[in-house]
């Protein structure tokens, strides 16, 4: 049976955190503020390719581990892997959360 408890992970960044979580019933990856709002989206088939891009071969099954989670967190937070080349981590959090939700 599928479990439809979303996997999560934060991580602080410039006084905000940021939280990736996993929904394995759909298949959706989606970052998020500490307010809730939505800053990125991924859904299948990216969301699966994202997740297997970041697993470093140590895992079988669909459902990522939370050391994958943590490693994407980062290349999302520091990099600019799944948003434009504007975002980077010298940018203010609050200007983040004013960006459309990508799909």
């Amino acid at each position: 049976m599928i479990t439809t408890r979303p996997l999560t992970a934060t991580r602080g960044t410039g006084g905000d955190a940021i939280t990736v979580a996993f929904y394995p019933d759909t298949g959706c990856l989606r970052f998020s503020d500490a307010r809730g709002a939505c800053l990125h989206e991924l859904l299948p088939p990216h969301s699966w390719f994202a997740v297997s891009s970041f697993a470093r071969n140590d895992q079988a099954g669909a459902a990522p581990r939370p050391q994958t989670l943590d490693i994407l967190l980062t290349e999302f937070t520091t990099g600019t892997r799944f948003t434009n080349a504007r975002i980077h981590q010298r940018m203010a959090p609050d200007s983040l959360a004013g960006f459309a939700r990508f799909r």
